[in-house]
């Protein structure tokens, strides 16, 4: 089907038979290997195959060299039960979805949004990859499927008419990575404070920069993956990214007493979830957080975004280590009883089959 040369078709070669499998069978294409396609797609079809609920099958994620959609053909003779997209409005995946409505309108179709990415702040690196008709294109994928999933409320509301079945799945950790990680506590002649995060946080981190500034002789500051320009004369640390299999161990091993969640106030992280709270917490660090709704019902110490209540805030935390420490171990409780994905693969499955 995509060689000109005769050869074995390995692209995809679904691990079940077509007329025998009695599970349902879900076929996905990850948006990529990294946080969005684990959390959102990886992860979860991974967990739901190994506690025999469903066979699943990764098509090449979009990231990769290799990426491509199963021709209606492909698709017939498969069989799935289930086609889960996620972040999918390319051009490729507009045109192969509507092949799809038309000539399998009994595939139950799913589309994954874990963004609202029509509304991406001024400052972020990601902006330039999204251009004026992402809504539209957003519409278009939702309306040629049967299902969307979604992170958070605001982006269900978002999207409201676009689809119209939304259902909202928070994010959630593995245990096998997160459940077990404790930070080495070395010595340390003064706390170690700091933030890990990807390059899209530009506007996020700006403000902060008056805080680490007043606060750099007091604490040592500690960056992994963005570290702005303007902070690095002030960090004591700063660490490069990691690939996603390492983040956790690597997280942990940053050693923090003190973790901050600063975002923006604007529409975009209004809709975001609560997921860089969770990955502190798996860890046990104790986190001061912008006070913005996707950080609320959390137990952290939420602040207002202007530099004297962060300053405060950290220096109350600093000349109080036992307390500190017992909001640490208060966070990884809450996230490991309530947050790990293991508790809620029963609420994936039927978000992810037809009813």
């Amino acid at each position: 089907l995509r060689q000109r040369t005769w050869m074995i078709d390995g692209d995809f070669d679904v691990p079940w038979h077509p007329d025998l499998e009695p599970l349902p069978r879900i076929v996905a294409q990850p948006p990529d290997e990294m946080g969005v396609g684990q959390y959102r797609m990886i992860g979860p079809l991974k967990e739901l195959t190994d506690s025999g609920r469903i066979c699943s099958f990764l098509l090449p994620a979009l990231t990769s060299d290799k990426r491509f959609l199963p021709y209606v053909s492909e698709l017939i003779r498969a069989k799935p039960t289930v086609f889960f997209l996620q972040n999918a409005f390319s051009d490729f995946h507009l045109d192969d979805l509507q092949h799809y409505a038309e000539l399998l309108p009994d595939l139950f179709r799913v589309f994954g949004q874990d963004d609202i990415v029509f509304s991406i702040p001024q400052k972020s690196a990601a902006r330039k990859h999204f251009g004026k008709d992402t809504k539209a294109r957003v519409r278009k994928a939702a309306s040629l499927c049967h299902r969307a999933i979604v992170t958070t409320e605001p982006i269900a509301e978002a999207m409201r008419g676009m689809v119209d079945d939304i259902r909202v799945m928070p994010n959630t950790l593995e245990r096998f990575r997160w459940g077990d990680l404790q930070p080495p506590r070395n010595e340390r002649r003064k706390l170690r404070v700091g933030w890990a995060g990807a390059q899209q946080h530009q506007g996020d981190l700006e403000f902060i920069l008056p805080v680490v500034e007043a606060t750099a002789n007091e604490v040592d500051w500690i960056f992994m993956g963005m570290c702005p320009p303007k902070l690095r004369y002030h960090v004591a640390e700063a660490h490069n990214a990691v690939p996603f299999d390492q983040y956790p161990a690597m997280l942990a091993a940053l050693d923090l007493d003190l973790a901050i969640a600063p975002l923006e106030l604007n529409r975009f992280n209004t809709a975001k979830s609560n997921l860089r709270l969770l990955e502190y917490g798996a860890v046990g660090y104790p986190v001061i957080a912008t006070d913005i709704l996707p950080y609320r019902n959390a137990p952290v110490t939420r602040v207002p975004n202007n530099p004297k209540a962060w300053i405060d805030a950290i220096r109350a935390h600093v000349h109080d280590l036992d307390a500190t420490r017992a909001a640490g171990d208060q966070l990884r409780e809450w996230v490991l009883s309530h947050w790990m994905l293991d508790q809620h693969l029963d609420e994936w499955l039927k978000a992810l089959l037809p009813d």
